[in-house]
């Protein structure tokens, strides 16, 4: 939505720069991962989540105006049907974040014995989801950026921690100004408590010392730097950071959300939003949706 902000239809003005964006997004990934399976899931909104953690990205609340929603929602009532229609799975819980549900998917589809299964997001959340059969691929952010793979080994050694485990202890600490988590100084900063910046290297050799989050807690909880913020804010923060991968137990239960390849309703929906340029691409994206090469 916000990559496209000036795509408007010639005739009527109508904003497409959603389903424009992401219809371009979807022949990337078929380019890329021809072979797989794709799983497309929406954010949801988690009423509670909210309500316990009214700070919880309140940054964004500025973005989401009545025209903003009203161009979202006919956007994306055009990009389920491309979906659909390209015969991917498509999930869109009205009360779950997206992470949470690509979580509980990575969890069944590996009890299905998925061996490889890709994350395409730069959200750091899904880091605790890496392991020998789950990576994460990152899309270019920028003009200059560059798209490549995340590995789990990668993600250790980044942060120098022993354990994809602990990576939300960390992240509890640090914070994540995306989703308006206070990390330990932004905290201390806002209640104006006199304290000197808390480094890094203030914390990370206790968290590898620890083997378990209640040894942890206690170990640094006696430490005067960390006393107040571990007990005001340290649990609310990893509360938000940590994915709810149990909201279904069985993936079975979800088949029913996979559509089926139409060639012709895939091409109205192009019509429909008058993407007369990628009509005339028509052939060769059917053959990379179908992974014809």
């Amino acid at each position: 939505m916000f990559g496209y902000d000036t795509k408007y239809t010639a005739k009527d003005k109508r904003f497409v720069g959603g389903s424009f964006g992401f219809y371009f997004t979807l022949l990337k990934l078929k380019e890329l991962f021809c072979e797989y399976e794709v799983h497309v899931v929406f954010d949801g909104f988690p009423e509670k989540k909210f309500e316990n953690n009214p700070f919880y990205k309140e940054n964004r609340k500025g973005k989401y105006t009545l025209s903003f929603k009203e161009e979202f929602e006919d956007n994306l009532k055009w990009v389920k049907v491309f979906i659909w229609n390209l015969g991917y799975f498509l999930y869109h819980f009205s009360d779950k974040e997206a992470d949470d549900v690509i979580g509980s998917l990575v969890k069944n589809l590996t009890k299905r014995g998925y061996s490889d299964i890709v994350i395409y997001s730069t959200d750091k959340d899904f880091y605790q989801l890496l392991s020998n059969n789950v990576r994460i691929y990152l899309p270019k952010e920028s003009f200059r950026g560059y798209s490549k793979f995340l590995k789990e080994d990668e993600v250790l050694e980044k942060f120098k921690l022993n354990s994809i485990k602990k990576i939300n202890w960390f992240r509890a600490i640090r914070g994540d100004g995306g989703d308006t988590i206070p990390s330990i100084n932004t905290y201390y900063k806002k209640i104006k408590y006199k304290s000197s910046i808390v480094k890094v290297g203030h914390y990370i050799e206790l968290i590898n010392n620890a083997n378990f989050l209640e040894e942890f807690i206690q170990e640094i909880s006696n430490k005067d730097m960390f006393r107040e913020f571990f007990r005001e804010q340290f649990l609310k923060n990893l509360n938000l950071l940590e994915l709810d991968c149990s909201i279904f137990d069985s993936f079975d239960m979800l088949d029913k959300f996979c559509g089926s390849f139409d060639r012709e309703k895939i091409k109205s929906c192009l019509e429909f939003n008058s993407f007369f340029r990628e009509l005339e691409m028509l052939d060769k994206n059917l053959r990379i949706f179908k992974g014809e090469w």
